[in-house]
């Protein structure tokens, strides 16, 4: 495993996530600016807040939610999308242990008394 605080000095690990982040929604923002649409604009803000989730420094696992507003909205006209993106989110907010893993076995409350909420009956774990 590598452990980018022994690599990189805190200034230069936010350097390098702002970098990431910029350059992975780069294509999103231009294709956007070029050709603007209302399916275009969802597209981008999915596109940005999922960057922002997976490159920024310091995100908190609830930040996930972020792009669940834009895919959500997404998933009416893309529906493969929702049973693709469900199971990342549901595993991005899942329990951590003291050692910072993911619980293998870990559910939420409602799945452990069978109580199926809206689209989450189908989820992983």
């Amino acid at each position: 495993m590598v452990k980018w605080r022994r690599l990189l000095t805190v200034s230069a690990s936010a350097k390098l996530a702002g970098i990431t982040t910029l350059c992975a929604m780069a294509p999103a923002v231009y294709r956007q600016i070029q050709r603007p649409s209302h399916e275009g604009f969802l597209w981008c803000m999915a596109c940005v807040s999922t960057s922002f989730f997976l490159f920024s420094f310091q995100v908190h696992e609830k930040s996930i939610l972020l792009p669940a507003m834009p895919i959500s909205l997404l998933c009416l006209r893309a529906p493969k999308l929702a049973t693709r993106v469900r199971g990342f989110i549901h595993f991005a907010l899942r329990r951590r242990g003291r050692s910072g893993k993911v619980k293998a076995g870990a559910r939420s409350k409602s799945q452990k008394e069978g109580v199926a909420a809206p689209g989450l009956d189908t989820l992983p774990g």
